[in-house]
């Protein structure tokens, strides 16, 4: 994380894609760069190394909340809402 502590910096923050991964080459090397102006006034810098980590996180991410998503189904399913009768208005 790199912090736009100086008006040149801020003006370089404003002016990149504001929270997308962009691929940059610098010096020869592939790094990915995440700009934020809103709410760190900051840009994250990585390594193609730290990119895979931040996709296999990412892909646990989803995994989880698909567990989660198919959980909530089955709680719904447990709960034979039909026995509850029609739902409509109560008053």
């Amino acid at each position: 994380m790199k912090f736009a502590d100086s008006p040149q910096r801020i003006e370089q923050v404003n002016n990149l894609p504001q929270r997308k991964l962009i691929p940059k080459i610098r010096d020869g090397e592939l790094h990915y760069v995440y700009a934020d102006s809103l709410a760190c006034k900051c840009i994250y810098v990585g390594s193609e190394k730290a990119y895979q980590r931040y996709q296999k996180l990412a892909l646990r991410q989803q995994v989880a909340q698909e567990h989660v998503m198919a959980a909530e189904m089955d709680q719904d399913t447990a709960m034979q809402w039909e026995a509850w009768g029609p739902w409509g208005p109560v008053w």
